[in-house]
């Protein structure tokens, strides 16, 4: 008996799909960031876009790197399961 070796997941090919999916989405992230890099120095040097920037970026680091967001997330959760329920309803 022969013993077959597992592949791992990027040597098979969804694994090689993914990586090809996953490097032109990073290169069209780049692209697009590098060719609107003018507007978004605009946008962050003016106050209103400095302060829209903070406050955005407060918010991610709240809602994903905190503990006291969990609260949060579970109460947005369990809305949701009651928004799909009533949905389901109808």
């Amino acid at each position: 008996m022969t013993e077959q070796k597992q592949k791992s997941f990027w040597s098979r090919p969804e694994g090689v799909t993914g990586a090809l999916f996953l490097a032109a989405i990073i290169f069209g992230v780049g692209y697009i960031t590098l060719t609107s890099l003018g507007a978004l120095l605009a946008f962050i040097t003016s106050t209103m876009g400095a302060f829209i920037s903070l406050m955005v970026l407060g918010t991610s680091y709240f809602w994903h790197l905190t503990e006291k967001q969990e609260p949060y997330q579970l109460y947005v959760q369990k809305r949701d399961e009651v928004d799909d329920r009533l949905v389901c309803q109808h």
